[in-house]
């Protein structure tokens, strides 16, 4: 794709007078954010406010009735305001609804003058060349006020809706802000979704803040080096769980006009079933059993997100939206069930803990092992008995100590939401088969004595 020039003299500016108006103290990411937004629309088209933090487009949404009637019979698109969710937003979605792991965000800043006909002829043609795509306006202008997501993949739909946008729109135009790459005038951004301004808003208002602190002037390449630290080192800001690759690439695309060819990962089924069973690890090393479970019951129906993206090179959540299926997930679970010699029920909850049991039965020993031990340490054998007894008999968890003796702020008895009282019986088994101990024919006092007993002598070699 060739965009059109480099805009770091742009971004240049727009940092030194984001970084000027900081010396006032009126800065925030609300304010970088409605910058971003409206700054670069013509004066006739932004609301007169003494205020930054309310510097807004005029307001646009008497068009939406003329567009909901224009549109409402269309055959490919369905056109409405949902007045509940998104009541600031007009919705075009082709009936065959996008569905796609990753986007191409295209921004077609359409001017006040030619916004109402220019909408119309945009969707119409969405709409006849039966385009997929999850679009909106918004009742106010802004440099990003209309938005045609597409499915980063179809490569044909994207040059369709750039090509006549630029032989049809490309007068009625406004500019973008700089971070925003362009094709002939046109912003576009990658990613799953999210809001690239308001994110970008985020780490500009943090950027802005340690400039400020340290002294030190602002720059486009500067700021480059700054989000390239924030991927690195997996420093968020707002609401994502992990830093969003998408912001570093479209940004390094503004900034150098270029798109960075990405090497494509080939993986073979192994392959993919190796990176699910790091990334559920990873996911269950961070948040634990139960989370990682319900993470895995989302990504059968698509939805990545519950699980982590991990801090290392392989970004485990990015890398499966990119290379694994729904349906993928579902097959190496059966598979994997059908190798170990377990019967896979039509009922998908039961296939996933089976599955999860499977990938992490070896290490819920070594977790059950530490929670008992430092129950143990710090009360006594007879406590740590009645406790295990109460667990398994009526769950109860109040007789196992929450804080260990060394005051290492883990919350141990918070630890047992991760396993199933009907588990615990099997797991302290497998500890004891860890240990080289057979406990195949013990009945459960015998079980629990024996447990309590390798434990005790466990700990006097800890300490």
């Amino acid at each position: 794709m060739i965009f059109d020039k480099p805009r770091n003299n742009e971004i240049n500016e727009l940092l030194n007078y984001l970084y000027k108006l900081s010396a006032t103290g009126h800065i925030n990411e609300k304010i970088i954010y409605h910058v971003l937004s409206y700054h670069y629309l013509k004066p006739i088209e932004r609301k007169k406010r003494d205020s930054f933090e309310f510097l807004e487009g005029i307001s646009v949404d008497h068009f939406f009735d003329e567009w909901e009637k224009e549109f409402s019979s269309r055959k490919n698109t369905s056109a409405f305001v949902d007045k509940i969710a998104y009541p600031h937003y007009f919705q075009f979605i082709s009936q065959d609804l996008l569905n796609c792991r990753e986007y191409a965000t295209l921004y077609i800043p359409i001017d006040y003058a030619h916004l109402n006909k220019g909408v119309m002829l945009l969707f119409d043609f969405l709409d006849k060349s039966n385009i997929k795509h999850s679009s909106f306006v918004s009742d106010v202008m802004s440099c990003e006020n209309v938005i045609v997501r597409l499915d980063k993949k179809d490569d044909e739909s994207i040059k369709k809706v750039i090509d006549f946008v630029y032989y049809n729109l490309s007068g009625c135009l406004n500019k973008t802000n700089p971070l925003v790459p362009t094709i002939g005038g046109i912003g576009y951004s990658v990613g799953d979704g999210k809001n690239y301004n308001y994110e970008m808003s985020l780490y500009l208002n943090k950027y802005i803040q340690m400039c400020r602190e340290r002294n030190s002037k602002v720059s486009a390449e500067n700021f480059k080096k700054f989000l390239e630290a924030c991927y690195s080192n997996n420093v968020k800001f707002g609401r994502s769980e992990d830093f969003d690759e998408h912001l570093l690439e479209t940004y390094n695309i503004a900034y150098s006009g270029v798109e960075k060819e990405k090497e494509e990962t080939k993986y073979s089924n192994e392959d993919k079933h190796h990176l699910l069973k790091e990334a559920l690890t990873a996911t269950y090393n961070k948040y634990g059993y139960e989370h990682a479970k319900i993470a895995l019951l989302k990504a059968t129906h698509g939805n990545y997100e519950s699980i982590t993206n991990g801090s290392g090179e392989v970004k485990y959540r990015d890398e499966l939206k990119k290379h694994v299926s729904k349906d993928e997930i579902v097959n190496f679970m059966k598979i994997e069930l059908v190798f170990s010699g377990i019967s896979v029920s039509e009922d998908m909850n039961e296939v996933i803990n089976n599955y999860c049991k499977l990938l992490f039965y070896s290490q819920l020993p070594t977790l059950f092992d530490t929670i008992c031990r430092v129950t143990l340490e710090k009360y006594d054998a007879n406590q740590l008995k009645d406790a295990l007894i109460n667990y398994i008999n009526f769950r109860h968890t109040d007789m196992f100590t929450r804080f260990s003796n060394n005051n290492d702020g883990i919350n141990y008895r918070d630890q047992l939401k991760f396993f199933n009282s009907s588990d615990i019986i099997s797991v302290i088994k497998q500890s004891l088969i860890n240990k080289e101990i057979d406990s195949t024919n013990m009945s459960l006092p015998v079980l629990l004595d024996t447990y309590i007993k390798v434990l005790g002598i466990e700990k006097y070699r800890h300490q």
